[in-house]
């Protein structure tokens, strides 16, 4: 199985691609979202925010990804590959896309395996989340070889 814990309050300009992911990923992708924290202070929200995804991760076991600006790019080949070669050693692979201040290390980075980046730019959270989404369908559509990737 594959998760996704995400910490946003809205997908509202990407709301139905979002929704068309999900309904396409459905059995396949569990979506879990965690609304974030209000606060002027940063590291608040940061610390607020992980301890939350802290808490959803429980006891799950699996790869642990982080989605994180500046982290190692994949392509979507490497992506694919990395997912079904998790499956062999993993029961789960669990996708973290943090909040708009990211997360708090000092909470989470020991339950981290793996940080991968979309790009070196930076993407509002409800588009890091769809291109999430379709990197994830795409991996999918690899594994049962369909030809959706031709790339």
């Amino acid at each position: 199985m594959i998760s996704i814990i995400t910490v946003s309050d809205s997908f509202a300009h990407f709301r139905e691609s979002v929704e068309e992911y999900i309904r396409r990923l459905k059995g396949i992708v569990e979506v879990k979202n965690i609304k974030p924290e209000k606060s002027e202070n940063p590291a608040l929200i940061r610390q607020k925010e992980s301890q939350r995804i802290l808490e959803l991760l429980g006891k799950q076991k699996g790869l642990i990804v982080y989605c994180d600006i500046g982290s190692e790019i994949l392509s979507t080949e490497s992506l694919s590959e990395m997912v079904e070669k998790s499956k062999i050693t993993h029961p789960n692979v669990i996708f973290l896309v943090g909040g708009a201040y990211g997360i708090d290390e000092t909470i989470l980075a020991s339950s981290i395996h793996k940080r991968i980046s979309f790009s070196p730019m930076t993407f509002p959270h409800s588009l890091a989340f769809l291109i999430l989404l379709e990197q994830l369908y795409r991996v999918e559509q690899i594994r049962k070889n369909t030809g959706y990737h031709h790339g």
